[in-house]
């Protein structure tokens, strides 16, 4: 009798980590589209309202948010847009704000990453230029610092999916 008790429960036991196996599907890729961007992030990702941007996506673990500025707002401060690279952009960014950014190009887009701190928690972000022929483009792919290491490959596998037109 004990001996099927402990068959039966470990039946029961197996059933239930299978069932929760199932209701873990992995992410899908789903793209997402905003001002003449497109970028394939995964199916886990909610598109939000964003405020002064173009776009914003979100999960329960990572935010992606994207800022398209229209060459107007570079002639309108005496800068060529032309002319002006997405290095002289990238420069541009790091001189406009007080964190230590850290810049680097991967797979030939130039990146910045830095971390920061609200409500007592601290966030990485891993910030990605582009440069079109009416725009330069901020993508910027965030987590918390803790998680980031984990993260970085997913953010980069969505920054080689960005294309424009």
């Amino acid at each position: 009798m004990r001996k099927n008790r402990f068959i039966v429960l470990v039946f029961f036991f197996i059933l239930h980590m299978l069932s929760g196996c199932a209701d873990r599907s992995e992410p899908v890729p789903k793209d997402f589209s905003a001002g003449g961007m497109t970028i394939t992030l995964t199916d886990e990702y909610e598109e939000k309202t964003p405020a002064s941007l173009t776009a914003y996506y979100q999960t329960d673990r990572s935010i992606v948010s994207v800022l398209r500025e229209d060459y107007s707002i570079f002639r309108a401060q005496d800068i060529d847009p032309e002319t002006f690279t997405v290095g002289d952009y990238a420069e541009l960014i790091k001189s406009r704000n007080e964190l230590d950014m850290r810049q680097a190009s991967e797979n030939g887009v130039p990146t910045l990453t830095y971390d920061t701190e609200s409500r007592g928690k601290s966030f990485t972000y891993y910030t990605t230029l582009y440069k079109t022929s009416d725009a330069f483009w901020l993508i910027q792919f965030a987590s918390n610092t803790e998680d980031f290491e984990a993260m970085k490959p997913e953010f980069q596998t969505f920054m080689q999916s960005v294309r424009f037109g």
